[in-house]
């Protein structure tokens, strides 16, 4: 009977630590599972993209782009312009994130006549975001100083010539807040190897990208001239959406 009496505890002991055993590797094979599903989802990450997060990406750029302004009625036109006809914009990237700044040198030619076409201002600030799926892009412009540049459809005054200075707008100020929002689906597909190269697309993929713009505008051409008759300030907001 005692001979019998521990043989049947032996099998209870022996049957309780099988199951606890059982437990622990089921309990523990869940994060070896979620573990290797990690792993497998980094190496095939991995094998479209390289990260470069290593250095700082500089870029340096020349540009024709600035604010211009048509206004059009059933007997008028009228083309306004900044007296810019190249600009620059430095931009540092490094992992995630890029910064951008742009300016006007006056040393530039076409820059520089503004006893023709007055005087411009610019400035420009950028900042872009992208993480694996999330874009953000949002800039800042800023201009100051405009002249007509069909001023010969309507001269200042009677004799006026090509050669003479242009029907100016000194006081006429532009800023310009934009931003874009968007959503990579495809997280194998690199925006930064296009944008700020801190990263090497290794194999060819693509993704669809829905995105949201908006553009705020703050226009102003209060002036403390006296001779300047009315003046006038507005402003807009506008929200498109867009697929890239």
């Amino acid at each position: 009977m005692q001979v019998m009496k521990n043989t049947g505890s032996g099998i209870r002991f022996t049957a309780a630590f099988v199951l606890y055993l059982g437990f622990l590797l089921i309990h523990s094979s869940a994060p070896a599972q979620e573990y290797s599903d990690s792993l497998a989802k980094g190496n095939s990450t991995r094998a479209y993209i390289e990260e470069v997060d290593t250095v700082i990406s500089l870029k340096f750029n020349f540009n024709t782009e600035y604010e211009q302004f048509e206004i059009k009625g059933d007997n008028f036109y009228y083309d306004i312009r900044p007296n810019i006809s190249l600009s620059n914009k430095l931009s540092f990237s490094y992992r995630f994130i890029s910064l951008g700044i742009g300016f006007t040198p006056r040393f530039l030619p076409g820059n520089n006549d503004d006893d023709y076409q007055g005087k411009t201002k610019s400035f420009s600030l950028g900042f872009n975001f992208y993480s694996s799926h999330w874009l953000q892009e949002v800039q800042l412009n800023y201009l100051s100083g405009f002249y007509l540049h069909n001023t010969e459809d309507y001269p200042p005054f009677p004799g006026w010539t090509e050669a003479d200075p242009k029907i100016l707008f000194p006081d006429l100020k532009v800023a310009r807040l934009s931003g874009s929002t968007g959503y990579k689906l495809n997280r194998n597909f690199s925006i930064k190897s296009i944008s700020s190269r801190t990263e090497i697309q290794l194999r060819s993929c693509g993704s669809f990208i829905p995105l949201l713009n908006y553009d705020y505008y703050e226009i102003d051409n209060e002036s403390e001239n006296n001779v300047q008759a009315s003046s006038q300030k507005s402003n807009n907001l506008q929200i498109t959406a867009s697929v890239g």
